[in-house]
């Protein structure tokens, strides 16, 4: 079992968003704008892209370039390596534009959730999902 696949040991697509499929998720990923470049980079290129075009125009591809060495394809997915090296080191996913108010919704009208406030409903979120811009 390589470093990736130790990171990723337990995800499921039950896990990660209940009402989509491993597939859909793909897919959702596979066509949205920026995480389809990024993926498409990565098995491609493999190497952080050129600071140029829209990598620097975009706000969200810029983003993505920053923490290129923190991105990973496990089994078609692409996810956010958050705090490597540490004891807390887990990946979280990186979440399609099209489905990050299904997150939100998720993690706001959870009964579990209780009234945590902006700062500690981000924070939550932060463990489990990325996307460019969410703490804003």
């Amino acid at each position: 079992m390589n470093d990736d696949d130790q990171l990723a040991a337990g995800i499921g697509a039950t896990e990660i968003l209940p009402q989509w499929s491993l597939d859909e998720l793909r897919e959702a990923q596979g066509t949205d704008h920026g995480i389809g470049r990024v993926i498409y980079h990565l098995a491609t290129a493999k190497e952080q892209p050129e600071a140029t075009g829209d990598w620097t125009t975009d706000g969200e591809l810029r983003r993505y370039r920053q923490i290129w060495p923190q991105l990973k394809i496990v089994n078609g997915v692409l996810y956010h390596q958050v705090e490597p090296g540490s004891k807390d080191e887990r990946l979280v996913l990186v979440v399609p534009r099209k489905m990050r108010g299904n997150v939100l919704d998720l993690s706001h009208n959870n009964p579990c959730s209780g009234h945590m406030g902006v700062t500690r409903c981000v924070e939550r979120l932060q463990r489990q999902y990325y996307w460019p811009g969410m703490s804003s």
